[in-house]
């Protein structure tokens, strides 16, 4: 980043555009000619995988949430929406609302994040939602908005361990859990537990990354994007969780296919981030900490376009 936009004739190519050729998989030239058909003749500009990166937490999986990581990921998928998933609110509230429950039910929310789609909830259908997160960083971000809000009872946050959560047997109407199954290892047991929270007629709604064959468990590019996702990562096959929520006593009304829609809410939040950047964000720190979640996204994306992982939703009843 030691030229400027005044230097393009050397053949320097901006990073924003660089950035937009490594996301895409194509040469940075193509950027520049979409662009600006006249320089379609430019020199060669330095390879997107130049752009350098300080932070060392990208060699493995991204764990914590420093305060740089939290703004810069509020900021990615919504900074207004308080949330550090892609779908933002929109994707909550789609997910629950065919559960058809009211300010008479209540919801368990086992992948709550900072709380925005459980606020959300909680805001358009009236639904008291207890909120649980595994990472204790953002549980703690979570509970400290849900007070400022002054909803602290109606949508609290806490977090929780998956083995040793403890829920009090039929006291919620509903469940959902999004994105969060494929990182815990003892699948079966934790929805064991969810099960037995859930009232007779209750709802779970749960979406989850998942492999499309057995084969893709040992695939290069599977194991780039869970490298950098959870040691503990380990996604089940397609079609896992119908027969797993039936031996659970529940009625499976939906198991779908939701990666083109995941895929659309992906690129739809790193477009806007991006077209929103400015020069002055452009410091070494921001750089390092939009390409280190960028590569997660990339390898994520990629083996989703490619359809060695799907996106799935299961939406169960339980019986009486």
């Amino acid at each position: 980043m030691a030229k400027n936009a005044k230097d393009k004739d050397d053949g320097y190519i901006p990073l924003m555009d660089r950035f937009k050729a490594w996301w895409e998989g194509i040469e940075p030239e193509a950027v520049v000619r979409a662009k600006s058909p006249d320089q379609a003749t430019q020199p060669p500009a330095p390879s997107p995988a130049a752009i350098e990166v300080d932070i060392q937490e990208s060699e493995g999986p991204l764990k914590s949430w420093p305060e740089s990581r939290l703004s810069f990921c509020r900021r990615l998928w919504g900074e207004e929406f308080e949330v550090v998933r892609p779908g933002g609110t929109e994707f909550a509230v789609r997910l629950v609302r065919p559960m058809a429950l009211t300010s008479e039910n209540s919801l368990l929310d086992l992948s709550a994040g900072l709380g925005g789609g459980a606020r959300q909830i909680h805001k358009e259908l009236g639904i008291w939602v207890t909120g649980l997160e595994r990472n204790p960083e953002l549980a703690q971000h979570g509970a400290a908005i849900s007070k400022a809000k002054g909803l602290d009872r109606k949508v609290p946050i806490t977090a929780y361990e998956p083995n040793k959560v403890s829920l009090k047997p039929a006291s919620f109407d509903g469940a959902l859990i999004r994105e969060t199954l494929y990182a815990i290892p003892e699948r079966e047991a934790f929805l064991t537990k969810v099960a037995e929270a859930i009232r007779p007629f209750g709802h779970i709604v749960l979406t989850d990354l998942m492999l499309a064959k057995e084969v893709y468990r040992t695939d290069r590019a599977i194991g780039a994007w869970l490298k950098r996702d959870a040691a503990d990562a380990a996604p089940d096959i397609v079609g896992s969780y119908a027969p797993l929520l039936e031996s659970l006593g529940f009625d499976v009304r939906v198991e779908e296919d939701e990666s083109d829609v995941y895929h659309s809410y992906v690129l739809q939040g790193w477009a806007a981030f991006v077209d929103g950047m400015s020069r002055d964000d452009l410091d070494r720190d921001f750089v390092s900490r939009m390409m280190i979640e960028a590569e997660y996204w990339v390898y994520l994306m990629r083996a989703l376009q490619a359809g060695k992982v799907r996106l799935i939703r299961v939406h169960g009843i339980k019986k009486p």
